[in-house]
């Protein structure tokens, strides 16, 4: 899309106002693109509640990026490879993939977290994000496949409700000192 492109038009009533400012493009209250034009440092606008998928597909000199407390929705594979990225206590949905081999060290994931897709959070044999502790609440109605692989993880609790652990969910985690597993757990997947 071109920077000269200011409205886009859709169904009557259902218009869209898109802005753009400085490599970074916004359909309403959705980012949907950073270019690579965008710079290194990235504060998304405070209104944003919707990361697409592949936002950031096209940014790799992005490195680090402020998310606002609005943000409710992080798309497949929308923010990959970034060294710092905040997690937003609004954050619901974590799509596939989402914050893949990323360098960031976060402290906790927030309890309104209720879906973390495949690969959400995954990161590299030897270039590993950190998580220091992980609380998946009872709110969690999914976390994929691999959603926490290869990451260093100091302590993990999995809230009680939760009933499955998915395949290679923790595959290659290190540094794990304590795991507090529900009562509701029925299957853990393999590796």
């Amino acid at each position: 899309i071109p920077s000269s492109v200011k409205y886009i038009g859709a169904q009557p009533n259902l218009d869209y106002h898109f802005t753009a400012t400085n490599g970074v493009y916004y359909l309403g209250d959705c980012l949907i693109r950073v270019t690579s034009n965008a710079g290194t440092t990235i504060n998304v606008k405070s209104n944003t509640r919707v990361i697409a998928d592949y936002a950031f597909a096209d940014a790799s000199q992005v490195t680090s990026v402020k998310l606002p407390n609005t943000v409710k929705y992080v798309g497949l594979y929308a923010m990959p490879g970034m060294k710092a990225v905040n997690i937003p206590s609004s954050l619901i949905t974590v799509g596939d993939k989402a914050f893949s081999c990323n360098q960031y060290s976060i402290t906790s994931l927030p309890s309104s977290v209720t879906y973390i897709g495949d690969d959400a959070f995954s990161g590299y044999e030897y270039d590993r994000s950190t998580i220091q502790s992980l609380s998946l609440s009872s709110k969690i109605t999914y976390f994929g496949e691999c959603s926490f692989r290869w990451l260093n993880i100091n302590d993990i609790t999995i809230g009680n409700g939760i009933k499955t652990i998915p395949p290679a969910a923790f595959y290659g985690v290190s540094k794990l000192k304590n795991i507090s597993l529900p009562q509701s757990l029925e299957t853990i997947g393999r590796s």
